[in-house]
């Protein structure tokens, strides 16, 4: 009964609206237009973005333009950026460890070791270079292995290789060599490695140039050769650094270089160079060559000797790293040739 009155009274109120052309209320959420009305509140940027709102652009306002009459004021000097000198790196010390060796191994050979170096055939220079190099280089050579290496005979034929390297152990007791080329160094895996190499290099292009003013002849160093005694080596044969010593200049006889890095031994008949002057052949008597002098040098000691003095190495026991280099006349190079003795 009440809700029949009541949709009776609301058509009733409703073509009251129509008659007179009152528009009729939009529903909403809310029930009415009015409550739209109230629910119309300022939305937050984002959600005035998300519902598709176009915002005005903000305008920033121009600066200010200064005025004539008011200079512009002044700023403290320490605010305003000066040129600064760059920052000075101090460098580690190797040249100090291992040798400024462009500068002071310019006197690595006087006039009075060359003097010895020609008369008896050999001259030693001890600490030619630092301790840190000496012990750089053995760390460095250490890493190469006896199979890498190949043994070395001085010129001895068949039957004495056979005893001095027996069946499998031909690697084990025997004098090994490998020659560092100039494009296979050995492998550096620090800048102590590289500085010590580089000073080994320099010690030996200071040996060629002395050899320039000895015999006013020009020189060169070759590439660095690793030679090792592993395990128990008996002594060399006595022989030359070249197989014809008797075709060398008496005057410019071309050089080898010993760069000990320990103890190490090396017997040299003094003078015996002397005798390829008066005959050519390695046939030598062994009155005429006189009794070998056992040369001890420790490491770091650098041995220079002719190519055409008789000498041998002395008997190791222990492994025993060394460098060695030939010091060629211009246009010459024999490689690792040896004149073997042959003592009557």
């Amino acid at each position: 009964m009440h809700d029949a009155t009541g949709a009776a009274a609301r058509t009733r109120k409703m073509s009251e609206r129509e008659s007179i052309g009152e528009a009729r209320p939009k529903k909403t959420r809310r029930g009415t237009h009015a409550g739209a009305q109230r629910s119309r509140r300022r939305r937050p940027l984002g959600q005035a973005a998300a519902a598709g709102v176009q915002q005005p652009r903000a305008v920033r306002p121009p600066p200010p333009s200064p005025s004539l009459n008011h200079p512009l004021p002044s700023l403290p000097l320490s605010s305003i950026p000066c040129a600064r000198s760059p920052p000075t790196i101090t460098p580690p010390s190797l040249g100090a460890r291992f040798g400024a060796h462009g500068v002071n191994m310019s006197d690595v050979l006087t006039a009075e070791r060359g003097a010895v170096l020609m008369t008896r055939g050999w001259v030693e220079v001890p600490e030619a270079v630092t301790v840190a190099t000496t012990t750089t280089m053995l760390e460095l050579l250490a890493d190469k292995t006896n199979l890498s290496m190949r043994p070395i005979f001085n010129g001895q034929d068949l039957t004495a290789r056979v005893r001095t390297h027996r069946g499998k152990r031909r690697h084990d007791d025997t004098r090994l060599l490998h020659i560092y080329n100039d494009d296979k160094t050995p492998r550096m895996t620090n800048m102590e490695h590289i500085a010590g190499w580089t000073a080994v290099r320099a010690v030996m292009d200071a040996v060629a140039t002395a050899a320039d003013t000895i015999t006013g002849v020009h020189h060169h160093a070759s590439d660095l050769t690793h030679i090792r005694s592993s395990g128990s080596c008996p002594v060399q044969p006595a022989h030359t650094d070249h197989p014809w010593p008797w075709l060398r200049n008496g005057a410019a006889p071309g050089f080898s270089a010993i760069l000990a890095l320990r103890e190490t031994t090396v017997n040299f008949w003094g003078g015996s160079h002397e005798i390829f002057r008066r005959q050519a052949s390695l046939d030598v008597v062994r009155s005429e060559a006189g009794e070998p002098v056992a040369v001890r040098i420790k490491g770091g000691t650098l041995l220079v000797f002719r190519h055409d003095v008789i000498h041998s190495g002395g008997a190791s026991t222990v492994h025993n790293d060394r460098l060695f280099c030939n010091i060629f006349s211009e246009g010459e190079n024999i490689g690792n040739e040896t004149g073997l003795v042959t003592w009557k």
